[in-house]
């Protein structure tokens, strides 16, 4: 979803005429297009009378650096003051859960909403972090320099999804 796309707009405003009250977007989908859809769209129902804030539940995530966000990342650690804890995924693709990017992340998050408050925010993936994490990132450093005795990552991968219906099983 994406604004710019007259058939997503379309489609969320008639997600929400028809009382559908949670919406989930984040920061990279569509490069931020998708919570500045969500944002106009919802402003749009609530000045019209339609629609009451308190009525829908928006979602975002964040921490997930792809797009105009690695860029920014790119950008600072050029200039010599990169965000501090960043993990570098792949080309392109970084993550970072470190209090001062996730503050940035939510403010800039919260402007292409055009919201003043997040009902719920997310940690985008942050499986990345935490497997880099358990390669010996991070605290790991603090354990070898004998600064702490031993350390331990949670895995926050699920369990697979076990089918409930009989059409999911049958892979349909």
């Amino acid at each position: 979803m994406s604004d710019g796309v007259d058939a997503h707009r379309t489609a969320l405003v008639r997600a929400l005429r028809a009382g559908v009250n949670l919406i989930d977007t984040s920061t990279n989908y569509g490069d931020g297009g998708s919570e500045r859809l969500v944002g106009s769209v919802v402003r749009e129902l609530v000045g019209a009378g339609e629609l009451a804030r308190d009525e829908v539940v928006v979602v975002s995530k964040i921490g997930y650096v792809q797009g105009r966000n690695y860029e920014l990342a790119r950008q600072r650690e050029a200039e010599g003051h990169p965000f501090p804890e960043m993990v570098k995924v792949d080309e392109g693709l970084w993550h970072c859960l470190h209090p001062e990017f996730l503050a940035d992340q939510l403010q800039r998050s919260l402007d292409r909403l055009e919201l003043e408050r997040l009902d719920v925010c997310l940690l985008h993936n942050p499986e990345y972090f935490l497997a880099h994490q358990a390669r010996g990132g991070g605290d790991a450093e603090a354990t070898r320099a004998g600064r702490a005795r031993g350390r331990r990552t949670q895995d926050a991968r699920p369990s697979p999804p076990q089918p409930t219906w009989p059409i999911a099983a049958a892979g349909q």
